[in-house]
């Protein structure tokens, strides 16, 4: 068997058992247990807290959690194709590729949080730290789905799986990604990595449009 199957698989078969452990275990470190004080004891186990539900209840919630996850993905690539290819492929241009865009992530949460803070002083401006928060969450959401498509696609390639169609790499790569953020003691580090990776990406790409940033189209009906 090909060495890359065997590692694929086992790449699958931790990410369910990981998810498993953190779904039997609650309360395990480096896994996000919702805001402290927003776990109360309910009779419905949708609304009770992390800790007040049954194994089986949690790894409901992670599936569900993972279904909606794959099926978000499937809407962008089929709603915006050409900008998660852009993406996908400015993500695959090696590990100094992707340190740049996790500092251009880093940058982009400094500014957006930096604007925020000042905008929160004024009454006219006050929405405004909501609106940024939704343009750096739909930068990590088209930059993640385009990471995770990626991440399937070279490994169904490297397996001798090449021909898989964009649908079942997203699959891969939703799986495994979710699978890392939800390992004890590293998930939330892993889910914060590749929220900037994909947030940075994202923004150095246009927005996966492929022109750079520029402010040359100001300019081109000025008078000469």
């Amino acid at each position: 068997m090909n060495a890359w199957r065997m590692v694929l698989f086992a790449a699958v078969l931790l990410s369910v058992l990981g998810m498993a452990l953190s779904s039997a275990v609650p309360g395990l470190p480096g896994r996000w247990q919702g805001m402290p004080g927003w776990t109360p004891e309910h009779q419905r186990w949708l609304l009770a807290g992390w800790e007040n539900r049954t194994p089986l209840e949690n790894l409901g919630l992670d599936l569900a959690s993972l279904l909606s996850q794959f099926l978000t993905g499937a809407v962008m690539i089929h709603l915006v194709p050409a900008r998660i290819r852009r993406v996908g492929q400015a993500l695959m241009r090696g590990p100094s590729a992707l340190l740049r865009y996790l500092g251009a992530g880093l940058m982009l949460v400094i500014a957006l949080a930096g604007i925020g803070l000042l905008s929160a002083l004024a009454v006219y401006t006050f929405p405004l730290p909501f609106i940024l928060l939704a343009i750096f969450f739909l930068a990590a959401l088209g930059g993640t789905v385009a990471l995770t498509l990626v991440l399937g696609k070279a490994l169904l390639e490297r397996a001798g799986w090449g021909l898989a169609g964009p649908l079942t790499q997203l699959g891969l790569g939703t799986l495994l990604l979710f699978g890392m953020t939800h390992l004890p003691y590293v998930g939330l580090v892993i889910l914060a990595i590749a929220a900037l990776v994909g947030a940075g990406a994202a923004t150095a790409t246009h927005f996966g449009s492929g022109r750079p940033w520029s402010l040359a189209p100001l300019a081109e009906d000025r008078p000469t």
